[in-house]
């Protein structure tokens, strides 16, 4: 098992939660794509990303995994939201 952007993530937010529950409201990850699809259905599975909030505390409406950082532009965060509307 290797730890890049989902378990990094979820082990600081971790550690910051336990300070300030606070101090994290959004989580976005940006999906691994277009360079080695065997590579990307491992690091793109849903299962990975629930293994790495497990216990963590933040609700799943406040992480977001985007392929395409325009995706980012639709979120209304000042209105308290971390994911596109739908």
């Amino acid at each position: 098992m290797y730890a890049q952007d989902p378990e990094t993530y979820s082990a600081s937010a971790r550690l910051l939660l336990g300070y300030n529950p606070k101090a994290v409201y959004c989580i976005w990850i940006r999906k691994v794509v277009g360079y080695n699809k065997k590579k990307e259905a491992v690091q793109n599975d849903p299962a990975r990303f629930t293994r790495a909030w497990a216990n963590n505390n933040i609700p799943v409406d406040r992480t977001y995994i985007f392929s395409d950082a325009s995706e980012l532009d639709k979120i209304d965060v000042a209105g308290g939201k971390c994911q596109p509307s739908t």
